[in-house]
């Protein structure tokens, strides 16, 4: 119970520190043979997370081509709302700078010339990933007498992954294996 106590009394302190804003991405791109379905991009200051849609679950590529989306890094974000402030203006900023970026990732993966999309929008979050996080060592939660686990991009230490997105996916890993763990024993 203590735990439990603690751990609400933490979660509430970074939900009260702020939150970091991004921009979503989504482009259609006429042609398009890249080697994978998505990618985590620690090496761009612009985009730190990159999938193909038409890889989820009864989305196909059609002949319109492919639809990609991205997640813009918290910085570039930051960058962007500080100097358009939160305009129409800033998305339609966010959205070209993102487009070339995109494109130019994709290029490098398939050895073709950067391609640019047949469309392209992007939209803000102004409160997307924490900026604090709780610290532990550990990427989940999990609380026993509940069978409940939690993960998230605010657990571990601050520095710990590449990117909030990276952080979030291992979290989410994890604590699913610890429930499936948990649930094994019983």
């Amino acid at each position: 119970q203590a735990r439990l106590e603690n751990l609400s009394r933490d979660l509430q302190l970074i939900k009260d520190s702020g939150r970091q804003p991004l921009f979503t991405w989504s482009g259609r791109f006429s042609s398009s043979c890249v080697p994978f379905d998505a990618a985590s991009v620690p090496g761009s200051h612009v985009v730190q997370f990159l999938a193909r849609e038409s890889s989820k679950p009864d989305r196909h590529c059609g002949t319109e081509g492919e639809v990609w989306t991205a997640m813009s890094t918290s910085t570039f974000a930051k960058d962007i709302l500080e100097r358009y402030g939160k305009t129409r203006e800033a998305s339609e900023e966010a959205s070209i700078i993102l487009s070339q970026e995109v494109a130019g990732l994709l290029a490098i993966a398939t050895g073709n010339k950067k391609e640019t999309p047949t469309e392209a929008s992007a939209v803000r979050w102004a409160s997307a990933f924490t900026s604090q996080t709780l610290g532990l060592k550990e990427d989940s939660i999990i609380l026993h007498p509940w069978r409940l686990a939690i993960g998230g991009e605010f657990i571990h230490e601050i520095n710990a992954y590449e990117t909030p997105f990276e952080a979030t996916a291992l979290s989410g890993l994890e604590a699913g294996d610890r429930i499936a763990a948990l649930l094994q024993q019983t």
